[in-house]
């Protein structure tokens, strides 16, 4: 009984832990990709996602590999300049135990972008989510 005891007391320190990072990752995620579109502009939707200009830099877009959200380039601004490559948000430690984000960002109006963040944990389970709308503060 001793060992059932501990086990499950081990087993849900971990799903706690696992939990509360999850939380503060989305929360992260959420936050920065919340404050690069508040003072991003000239968003314009095209077939590849939200292109938009970000810190005096143009034709910029979210993309989520791995689980990992990076802020990188339009498609036509790849094809012009190879060396351009995009820069993650979050190292690589801020998605510990095998948390993943998925990052869903929706027109809602002229210049409001609904933004929903999920992680989900090393066994594909939703561990935290967040909705939020933005819009530019820039013309």
């Amino acid at each position: 009984m001793v060992n059932v005891g501990i086990h499950l007391a081990v087993q849900n320190y971990a799903s706690s832990i696992t939990n509360s990072e999850a939380h503060v990752l989305c929360g992260t995620v959420g936050d920065l990709v919340c404050d690069e579109l508040r003072f991003g502009s000239d968003y314009t939707w095209e077939e590849e996602g939200l292109i938009f200009t970000s810190r005096n830099i143009a034709n910029r877009k979210f993309v989520v590999e791995d689980g990992q959200v990076s802020l990188s380039y339009s498609d036509a601004a790849l094809a012009k300049d190879s060396t351009l490559k995009p820069e993650k948000l979050l190292p690589s430690k801020a998605y510990p135990n095998g948390l993943t984000v998925e990052l869903t960002l929706t027109p809602n109006g002229t210049d409001v972008v609904s933004v929903q963040v999920v992680v989900r944990d090393s066994k594909g389970k939703v561990q935290a989510e967040r909705v939020t709308e933005i819009k530019s503060l820039r013309p």
